[in-house]
């Protein structure tokens, strides 16, 4: 085997194995991004009292 056959060879399982990082992170992404999802869901959304500011848009329409 020369040593442009190795490099080919070790270039090829650099390539699988990056492939795999690739697939494994993408895996945690959705089930991050599932659990996120769930949790918001159960979570009462931001909602003001009545003693917060309006926004600028707002006030500039209003005058």
């Amino acid at each position: 085997m020369t040593a442009r056959d190795l490099f080919c060879v070790e270039k090829e399982i650099l390539l699988m194995q990056l492939n795999e990082m690739l697939e494994k992170t993408k895996r945690l992404e959705e089930q991050l991004i599932r659990e996120i999802r769930s949790q918001r869901s159960e979570t009462d959304f931001y909602k003001p009292t009545g003693d917060v500011e309006e926004p600028l848009k707002k006030r500039m329409k209003k005058e």
